[in-house]
């Protein structure tokens, strides 16, 4: 089961090394600096916690090679998701998403 614990790491990195580098060619928002700063601390604070709690310890979990299986097929259809999603849109990835109005002829 190791094998496919690897797969799962080195699919996520790939995935994230992926999006960091898409994220540099995206359209700047607007969001306050200060905004941003804050998102990004709630979030590393939740996973410090999570961490420290031991949600990502292995407790036992099912080793069955089907699911391992379908758990790796399930990966591979979310990240093609995600990465299919971030080329399509392009540059227009990303927030604040700008509120348009439909003009009436």
């Amino acid at each position: 089961m190791r094998v496919v614990e690897l797969v799962f790491v080195v699919a996520w990195a790939a995935f994230w090394l992926y999006w960091l580098v898409a994220a540099l060619s995206m359209k700047r928002g607007r969001v306050p600096w200060s905004r941003e700063l804050r998102i990004r601390a709630v979030i590393l604070v939740a996973a410090i916690l999570l961490i420290r709690l031991g949600a990502f310890r292995d407790r036992g979990l099912n080793t069955d090679p089907w699911r391992a299986g379908l758990g790796l097929v399930l990966l591979a259809l979310g990240l093609g998701f995600a990465i299919w999603a971030r080329v399509h849109i392009g540059r227009n990835w990303g927030t604040p998403m700008t509120k348009r109005t439909i003009q009436s002829w």
